[in-house]
């Protein structure tokens, strides 16, 4: 037995006790300036090392070998499939689709070749390309189910969700590769926001392969869809004991942790994520956000500040901070952040808002009305902002506008019940008591606590009211509406 054959991984005595200690071995080998041509691997060892890289995800160590073994055989097809396959893998386009062009060049009609460039040409954003290789091949083998999948991937990439669950169906049917099946067609319920079937799916594919942490994960997703969030972290935490540097997992922990109000637990876990990618811009956000959640303001505004120093254009970090600013009574900052988030993002409801609240608190009620105003222009519908244009209207002695949007809101949400109060004022600021008193009586019907309120406030309105009190504690107390009494 000569040194090859020794050193072939096909044969169980070649004194190696795993693939990574043969990887390691033969490395050291191809690093070494003194290396010997029979200490080198043969073809056979180098292609088996290639496709442990591969199925272990290990790109870079692979490309090493797939270097090695193009050297040793410029015109070996397999070398360039393989080579293009990790180029591939690595985002590395350009070089993938130049590999899988050599590969044809050699052997044209190599079938992995030709639905390998498919997929690179999907990465490339070419499906169409892509595609027409796919129908070209099942043009002479319209049975091949190895082709079949390989389309409904790309018509999948295309958006062409239902022609790709078709195949995906015909495939189950005929019990192609069950696990790889499953989880497609769970993909495209979930792309079809059927959640309930996705989630059936990829629960199929786990009873199949409980130990693959990305079904897990895609599990967690599509319960966190369907408002689940305990089984979402339950999901995620399957996949980080499986893959614990899983960083995608670790995000959706953190936010499903938010989500279900655990706020300690999900600082926790994005803390533990930046160890991993200790620059990600949108975990910094998140977890200033819990922070913020958890009234740890001055941590809050470290984290959006370490996001700003990274990327000064990210306006969630600004309207963050600015929150935060405001609820620490900083109100200039509060401002200019508010400010600054909106030079990005104009159109923004909420900084629109937020901003508004600011300028009421502050004492700059006109200011606060025009940001009111440009909010309800974004957002017509939106209850906060014509409430609050409406109380604003009556603070400055406005009655007409401020009726006006009052019973607009009435009309948009007719169980508001500050709307009916507000609605009350004004009619009694109008001196029309018998509006005034509909308007309050239907205000405490909606929401008891009003009345204490109309207690404390309406005698100081009026000297008419003192009837109206009783009446509306009578009514309130016989448990009948008051619409309509008066």
């Amino acid at each position: 037995m000569n040194f090859y054959d020794r050193h072939d991984s096909f044969f169980d005595d070649d004194n190696f006790d795993n693939m990574d200690e043969k990887i390691r071995y033969y490395q050291k080998i191809l690093r070494s300036k003194n290396r010997s041509r029979l200490e080198l691997p043969d073809e056979n060892v180098i292609e088996s090392i290639v496709d442990y890289c591969i199925s272990v995800e290990r790109y870079r160590d692979g490309l090493e070998f797939c270097n090695i073994w193009l050297v040793n055989n410029p015109e070996s097809a397999d070398a360039y499939l393989k080579s293009a396959v990790i180029y591939s893998q690595l985002n590395r386009s350009s070089d993938a689709l130049k590999h899988i062009n050599k590969a044809l060049d050699i052997e044209p009609s190599m079938l992995e070749a030709l639905l390998t460039k498919a997929l690179i040409l999907e990465q490339t954003g070419e499906l169409n390309h892509g595609l027409a290789i796919i129908d070209k091949i099942l043009a002479y083998e319209p049975g091949n189910e190895d082709v079949l999948f390989r389309k409904a991937m790309l018509l999948q990439s295309a958006f062409k969700t239902e022609e790709a669950l078709d195949i995906l169906i015909y495939l189950e049917n005929v019990d192609y590769q069950p696990e790889e099946v499953y989880q497609e067609i769970a993909h495209c319920y979930h792309m079809l926001y059927e959640f309930n079937k996705s989630t059936e799916y990829y629960q199929k594919s786990l009873d199949i392969n409980p130990f693959d942490y990305l079904i897990w994960y895609n599990m967690g997703v599509m319960y966190g869809h369907k408002g689940a969030n305990y089984k979402s972290i339950d999901c995620y935490k399957m996949s980080l004991a499986l893959k614990k540097d899983f960083t995608p997992a670790l995000f959706n922990l953190g936010n499903a942790y938010s989500a279900t109000s655990r706020l300690v637990e999900a600082i926790s876990t994005y803390l533990e994520l930046l160890t991993f990618a200790p620059g990600d811009i949108e975990t910094m956000n998140n977890l200033a956000g819990t922070f913020a959640d958890n009234k740890q303001y001055l941590s809050a505004i470290e984290y959006y500040t370490k996001v700003l120093n990274i990327d000064n254009t990210y306006h969630p970090a600004y309207f963050g901070r600015g929150f935060c600013y405001d609820a620490l009574d900083n109100f200039e900052k509060a401002l200019r952040d508010y400010d600054t988030a909106l030079v990005f993002t104009p159109e923004s409801k909420n900084i629109l808002q937020q901003k508004a609240d600011l300028l009421y608190n502050f004492g700059n009620v006109h200011s606060a009305l025009e940001c009111y105003i440009r909010a309800l222009e974004i957002d017509p519908n939106d209850e906060h902002s014509i409430f609050d244009v409406a109380f604003i209207y009556y603070e400055l002695g406005d009655y007409d506008n401020a009726e006006m949007f009052a019973e607009r809101l009435i009309d948009l949400s007719y169980s508001y019940a500050d709307a009916w109060y507000l609605l009350g004022k004004i009619y009694a600021r109008r001196d029309n008591t018998r509006k005034s008193a509909k308007c309050l009586s239907e205000a405490i019907s909606l929401d008891s606590s009003k009345f204490e309120d109309f207690e404390n406030e309406f005698p100081a309105l009026t000297n008419n009211y003192s009837k109206l009190n009783k009446i509306v504690q009578k009514n309130l107390k016989s448990g009948k509406g008051f619409f309509g009494r008066f």
